[in-house]
């Protein structure tokens, strides 16, 4: 019967958190956050099929001053987006992102930096101060170049 309990708890719990990050997910999307010191973000630009690329964020905050920076995105064959906790290095935070263990035709992301003093601070905003995702298809290394090959003709 202990047991049973046990495990009945173990679940609960287990639904509970995992309900609890997706509702902070869908609080932080619509959630006014902090814009200075600056997060800068440049968005990688093109983003092929089936090649790695680097999603980095620079930020002026303190190295001692920051309690976690995460990642957060999702490609179109995911339901919920995935956070990523990253490390960084002199205000420097980059992760690389495999295209193979993460398949789909398009990409949407954010960061998201939280302090020692309880802040949070997000890239990049819009001009209301919500976290509006990066949204970015991948596209076809051979039809881009004979693209821009066509065109620079």
């Amino acid at each position: 019967m202990l047991n049973r309990i046990f495990y009945f708890s173990i679940f609960m719990v287990a639904t509970s958190l995992s309900q609890q990050l997706d509702i902070g997910i869908k609080e932080l999307l619509s959630k006014r956050l902090l814009s200075e010191p600056k997060l800068y973000h440049y968005p990688p630009d093109p983003l092929f099929i089936n090649r790695p690329f680097s999603l980095d964020m620079v930020t002026d905050i303190p190295d001692a001053l920051i309690q976690s920076v995460s990642l957060l995105f999702k490609t179109d064959q995911m339901e919920n987006y995935r956070e990523i906790s990253l490390k960084g290095s002199h205000g420097l935070y980059r992760f690389k992102v495999k295209t193979d263990e993460f398949p789909g035709k398009s990409i949407n992301y954010f960061f998201v930096v939280y302090t020692n003093e309880g802040e949070i601070y997000g890239a990049p905003l819009d001009s209301k101060g919500i976290i509006s995702p990066v949204k970015r298809k991948f596209l076809d290394p051979i039809q881009y170049y004979d693209r821009k090959k066509r065109l620079n003709q």
